[in-house]
This record gives C-alpha cells, sequence and structure tokens, in this order.
C-alpha cells in the first residue's frame, strides 16, 4: 500500500466546481427558470441578503465536499492505477447521486411537499457536479 496523500490543487479544483457548475445550471436559461418556480423564489429573492458570506460559506462547504470526495475515489482499495481516471470519477459520481444524493433529497422532496420538477432539477445538478469533481480528483492525484 502507497504512503496516502492530498493533491491540494486537485482538491481546489474540485471546490470551485459546485460553483462553476450552479452558474451555468441554475442560470435561467438553463434549469434557473424551473428551479425559481419549484421553489417559489423569484428573482429578486436571489438578490436579497449578504451574498459575499452566501458564496464564501458555499465555497467553505464545497472545500469540505471536495475532500470527502478525495477519500471517497482515492482511498483504501483504489491505489492501481486502473483506478487514476476521469471515467473512474464519473462512475463514483452517478453512484454516489443514485445512491446518496437521491434518497437525501427525495426524503426531503416527499414531507416537504415538493414537485419533481425541484427533485429533478436539484438532484440533476449534483449528479454534473459530483462526477466532474470526482472525475477531476481521480484522474489528477
Amino acid at each position: 500500500m502507497e504512503d496516502f496523500h492530498v493533491n491540494w490543487l486537485a482538491v481546489a479544483a474540485a471546490s470551485i466546481t459546485p460553483m462553476i457548475v450552479g452558474m451555468i445550471w441554475y442560470h435561467p436559461k438553463v434549469m434557473g427558470t424551473v428551479w425559481m418556480k419549484a421553489t417559489g423564489l423569484k428573482e429578486e429573492d436571489m438578490r436579497a441578503g449578504n451574498m459575499g458570506m452566501i458564496y464564501g460559506a458555499a465555497l467553505v462547504l464545497a472545500f469540505m465536499l471536495a475532500l470527502f470526495l478525495m477519500l471517497n475515489v482515492t482511498g483504501f482499495g483504489q491505489e492501481d492505477v486502473q483506478f487514476h481516471t476521469f471515467k473512474h470519477g464519473l462512475g463514483h459520481g452517478l453512484m454516489l447521486t443514485l445512491l446518496f444524493v437521491l434518497p437525501l433529497f427525495g426524503t426531503n422532496a416527499l414531507f416537504e411537499k415538493r414537485g419533481w420538477n425541484w427533485l429533478l432539477v436539484n438532484v440533476g445538478y449534483w449528479w454534473v457536479t459530483l462526477s466532474i469533481a470526482l472525475g477531476i480528483l481521480s484522474a489528477w492525484r
């Protein structure tokens, strides 16, 4: 077994992935309009609040997520070079989405009486985000 190390550049790249994907995914011309309708939010609601604090906290949370994801694709049993690919990370992204994100968001959607649009937009975002972040972390050890 090789020594465990952290590629901090890969973690940093994975940390900004949710921000970049979110900027695109939740844009009004992509899924933003569907998401705002599903959540009952309006554009002026999105501008309210301390945006510096919101984005700063989101970045800290994304960094914490990236550290967890790094362990998911580079942890024990995955030292073999066959696992050092972007495709391997994509597989982990799909499995985490189906077996972790969907059950969490699905449970919330049921009890909060959220519609299918809300569930599909949010789970879809995490599928894309996790797949890209895990692809980066898996390939760029």
